[in-house]
């Protein structure tokens, strides 16, 4: 079983790249990594984490499933120079 979460991904200014998760259950979950793939992995953690309902019970790493939506800043391209 997974449960699907919606969030979003864009390229900060500086490189790094911010995930955010607005979902209601857990709470507004939002992590920077210096790659993409990365903030998306510390997004699965980070959501998989709270909703464990305390350290002895696991949840499945395949129970996190993100519905990712890219948003870009429209003033800066990706590698955050002005466009």
């Amino acid at each position: 079983m997974s449960v699907r979460f919606p969030c979003t991904i864009k390229p900060l200014i500086d490189g790094a790249w911010q995930a955010r998760c607005m979902a209601s259950a857990i709470g507004t979950v939002v992590v920077e990594a210096d790659s993409r793939e990365e903030a998306l992995d510390q997004m699965r953690d980070e959501i998989r984490f709270r909703v464990e309902f305390c350290p002895c019970s696991a949840v499945a790493d395949d129970y996190v499933q993100l519905d990712v939506t890219e948003q870009f800043d429209r003033r800066h391209s990706l590698n955050g120079a002005p466009s």
